[in-house]
């Protein structure tokens, strides 16, 4: 008889704590989901202001450049020695203005678009420059291109004396520093992915070890899918983002944010549910045990009489 009563009670009280952690697991599992669901909404709706941050801040960076393009197409010295091809004072000019306002590259065009002065191995402009100066020829223009297989901020401005005589331009190359500092305002890490010479590019914010060092891709568009899918595998949220896209440059950004990291500020949340979920689960198996007891004593009485 005592065994009967014992497998009697034990069953009930198994079935009643066996429910009550099917519950507790199944509500677990869902809030889970739910916020993890909720964590990835949150980090694709910051990667999106990210993006907007991004694309302002380099346009305000080349704002400031149109600035000082025009600060320095103003100089009357400056024009009257491009128009008597006083050389020594143009490279004199350029030079200080150069270094003043920390500009990476300096471009002088003549009127035809024939490069005559330049910090870098320029021998002639791009048919996408060439376009935008041509479709622009009375104001300063404002882009992104690839110079020597690296990706500048440029802005052209135009010189008159009282007619045009050419073009001043300045650059600043969109280096690993520039793209840290954006880190830091964005929060969001920054991969710069192009093409220049059918040549497959990159620089990021990013360890090494999250970027393949060659994309089996042999196009911009395959290098950041692979990109943006092995991101994906690690658990990192990108957003990919299309600068410009001329004849054989093309460039693009890929901003990331990791999953993992956001969901880290989750994790004592998290622990707090678990502990909650075992403490009552504890409760009710001390529950459980009470009202097992007295359901199963009149069986019992009944049993013995």
């Amino acid at each position: 008889m005592p065994e009967i009563r014992t497998s009697f009670r034990t069953k009930l009280l198994l079935l009643i704590v066996l429910l009550l952690a099917v519950t507790l697991l199944t509500t677990m599992l869902a809030v889970l989901r739910a916020t993890n669901s909720s964590v990835e909404t949150l980090v694709r709706e910051e990667l999106g202001v990210a993006q907007r941050v991004f694309l302002s801040l380099l346009e305000d960076d080349r704002e400031q450049l149109r600035n000082r393009g025009e600060l320095l197409a103003s100089d009357f010295a400056f024009r009257k020695a491009i128009a008597t091809g006083d050389q020594a004072t143009i490279v004199s000019v350029l030079a200080n203005h150069g270094d003043r306002i920390a500009a990476d590259l300096v471009l002088l065009l003549s009127s035809d678009l024939e490069v005559l002065l330049s910090t870098h191995d320029v021998e002639s402009v791009s048919p996408g420059l060439k376009r935008s100066l041509d479709a622009s020829t009375r104001a300063s223009v404002n882009l992104l291109t690839i110079v020597d297989q690296e990706p500048y901020q440029l802005v052209m401005v135009p010189l008159f004396a009282p007619d045009m005589i050419g073009w001043v331009g300045l650059g600043l190359d969109i280096d690993l520093e520039m793209l840290a500092n954006l880190r830091k305002i964005t929060s969001t890490d920054i991969t710069l992915i192009y093409a220049s010479d059918d040549k497959l590019y990159q620089r990021s914010t990013l360890h090494p070890s999250m970027l393949s060092e060659e994309y089996s891709g042999a196009s911009v568009e395959l290098a950041v899918d692979e990109a943006v899918a092995g991101l994906r595998g690690a658990n990192w949220l990108s957003s990919a983002v299309p600068m410009f896209e001329r004849s054989d440059k093309k460039l693009y950004a890929v901003l990331s944010s990791s999953l993992d990291s956001a969901l880290a500020s989750y994790q004592p949340l998290r622990v707090q549910m678990v502990l909650v979920a075992l403490a009552a689960l504890a409760l009710a198996a001390v529950t459980s045990l009470i009202v097992a007891r007295r359901v199963t004593r009149p069986i019992y009485r009944l049993v013995s009489a």
